[in-house]
């Protein structure tokens, strides 16, 4: 184990070596940075330098962590990856500080997931004509275009209009999910929902009256 342990500082990059040798990390922290790819290793040695602090290895394990990304969940094949140096799981005994089933090359996994958003995109702009990723900050506010709601014939309508569409998520929980038929102005469908609860209450009202003008017209005693 020990052996491994040492293995691992062969994946570090030359500015974490550097900092190794220098003592002001610990061979503990070499050994954790050392999942990452060199590029990453940089930026967070550069992040610790400008706080002034260096943290312990177990102190360091939840950012690293946060900077891994999950194979279980991932949307594109992942053939490729059991084969890849960057998977956690390939080597246990090199990445044995982080736990397996994690990509340690986040470009990569980001690169290979925009490609399979990017291709329900293209699929649901053949039906749609906005379609939207969404991503986590992102502040859209979008409805459910219902018939019941807004009425048949306006439903039909809106669906006519460039702001009918669907939305692809990028958000952690629900990553590749597609929620179809959504009204991209929430104001505008809000007015149809009230013009459409107009109709309805004037329909009653006029039927209403109706009903008691029919009564009458059939009520001798009323007549009278």
């Amino acid at each position: 184990s020990k052996l491994d342990d040492r293995l691992k500082l062969m994946s570090c990059s030359s500015d974490v070596r550097k900092a190794l040798d220098a003592k002001v990390i610990t061979l503990g922290l070499a050994e954790m940075l050392s999942g990452l790819t060199k590029e990453k290793q940089d930026e967070v040695l550069a992040g610790f330098a400008a706080a002034g602090k260096y943290p312990t290895a177990e102190e360091c394990k939840p950012q690293i962590m946060a900077m891994t990304k999950s194979l279980t969940v991932a949307i594109f094949d992942k053939m490729d990856c059991g084969n890849c140096p960057n998977n956690s799981a390939r080597q246990r005994a090199m990445f044995g500080n982080i736990d397996d089933g994690y990509c340690l090359n986040s470009p990569c996994y980001d690169q290979k997931t925009d490609t399979v958003l990017g291709a329900k995109v293209e699929r649901l702009r053949e039906t749609y004509q906005r379609v939207e990723i969404v991503r986590p900050g992102d502040n859209y506010r979008v409805i459910k275009l219902m018939a019941e709601a807004v009425g048949q014939e306006q439903a039909a309508a809106c669906r006519t209009c460039a702001n009918h569409g669907a939305a692809v998520s990028c958000l952690p929980n629900s990553i590749g999910r597609v929620t179809e038929s959504l009204c991209w102005d929430s104001v505008c469908n809000a007015e149809k929902v009230a013009a459409h609860q107009k109709a309805i209450k004037d329909a009653e009202e006029a039927a209403q009256a109706a009903s008691q003008a029919a009564a009458t017209d059939t009520d001798p005693a009323a007549s009278a």
